[in-house]
């Protein structure tokens, strides 16, 4: 898929908030992106790998975490 068809497959689905990543990439004001594998960003698996090859393609790292690691997180940020 082109950029321009990822975005507008985004758009009839109304999804805004990936809309608002991708564009937040164009700006250069997202280096990393962290997921979860298992995860990922949309239900849809065929548009989930389109969406994070074109951050990829954006110079967004994706970063995969283990459920461990968010859960680590999670309780430095309760110890704080």
């Amino acid at each position: 898929m082109t950029k321009e068809e990822v975005i507008s497959e985004l758009e009839s689905k109304g999804l805004d908030d990936i809309l608002k990543l991708i564009k937040e990439a164009e700006k250069g004001k997202l280096a990393e992106l962290e997921l979860m594998e298992q995860i990922g960003l949309l239900q849809d698996p065929t548009l989930n790998e389109e969406v994070l090859n074109l951050l990829r393609n954006l110079d967004v790292e994706i970063v995969y975490v283990t459920h461990d690691e968010e859960e680590e997180e999670d309780e430095e940020t309760d110890e704080k």
